[in-house]
């Protein structure tokens, strides 16, 4: 049987001071991987949204000036702005042309009258994703309760994070308004 000492327990490790060159190495493997992995999902959302084509309506001045400026800042490239609401009927044969419509409920006469405009511009052309924008609700909603009308709202002045999750809706799900 071989023999092995006892171990004192007052001997500390060898290099006790300096990290392992394995572990650093490691070490900057993961963070080099994260940092990739990081880019990666930044350059998909990007190229992601540089398909969206966006119709505005209903927006004027500082918020139509503002959200041009955010959609060119997330990549998207293609985008239409029609300051008049009630033109929404005219667009229902143009799911080729647009993927997402952003409507400023503000700009109707009243919210009634705009969840109208909705309705029936759905039963004719489900294939869009509507986002509803209005100064008047008190947060941002990607609730299901107003479905039949949206696939979000938002409040104004949008955030470029929840323009970015509205517009990220029709891009990684395509079909979901289809249903």
């Amino acid at each position: 049987m071989p023999y092995f000492p006892k171990k004192p327990a007052t001997v500390a490790p060898l290099f006790a001071h300096k990290p392992s060159r394995a572990r650093s190495r490691f070490a900057d493997i993961d963070e080099l991987a994260a940092k990739t992995f990081a880019r990666a999902i930044r350059q998909q959302a990007h190229d992601g949204h540089a398909k969206a084509r966006v119709l505005l309506l209903g927006f004027h001045g500082d918020d139509l000036t503002d959200l041009r400026g955010q959609l060119r800042q997330i990549g998207v490239k293609t985008t239409a702005a029609i300051s008049n609401p009630y033109r929404l009927p005219e667009f229902s044969a143009m799911q080729q042309a647009f993927s997402h419509i952003l409507i400023n409920l503000d700009a109707f006469e009243d919210v009634d009258e705009g969840i109208d405009a909705l309705l029936a511009f759905r039963a004719v052309a489900r294939g869009f994703v509507i986002i509803l924008c209005s100064a008047k609700v008190s947060a941002d909603d990607f609730g299901t309760e107003r479905a039949p009308i949206c696939e979000a709202t938002f409040r104004l002045p949008i955030s470029l994070a929840a323009l970015q999750q509205g517009l990220s809706i029709g891009i990684m799900q395509p079909d979901m308004t289809t249903t």
